[in-house]
């Protein structure tokens, strides 16, 4: 039988483009990542529980399927900073329109 998914040599070659990629678009781009320095925090300074248990799921997700998990993490971080950037030049576009009226 054959086993379901890719193999170690398939994530390798896509995870070698993907930090080329980012490392280029980082550097080179205008695109704004997100800064993992700002997360939210609860009263006087706490970590609020949401955050515990999403940080949970992720270390077991890691446990399963690390290069899976690791290739998906980075993908979807690669693809934040133009998604996030395009989205905000939509929203100052919309509010400059606005204003205009």
């Amino acid at each position: 039988m054959e086993k379901a998914g890719w193999t170690g040599a398939e994530l390798s070659f896509a995870s070698a483009a993907i930090v080329v990629v980012t490392g280029r678009a980082d550097t080179v781009s205008r695109f704004r990542y997100f800064s993992f320095k700002s997360l939210p925090m609860g009263e006087r300074g706490s970590v609020p529980f949401a955050w515990m248990v999403v940080a949970v799921l992720l270390l077991a997700l890691l446990i399963l399927a690390p290069a899976r998990v690791l290739l998906a993490g980075f993908t979807v971080y690669m693809l934040s900073g133009p998604v996030w950037t395009i989205a905000a030049r939509i929203a100052h576009r919309r509010r400059a329109r606005r204003t205009a009226r």
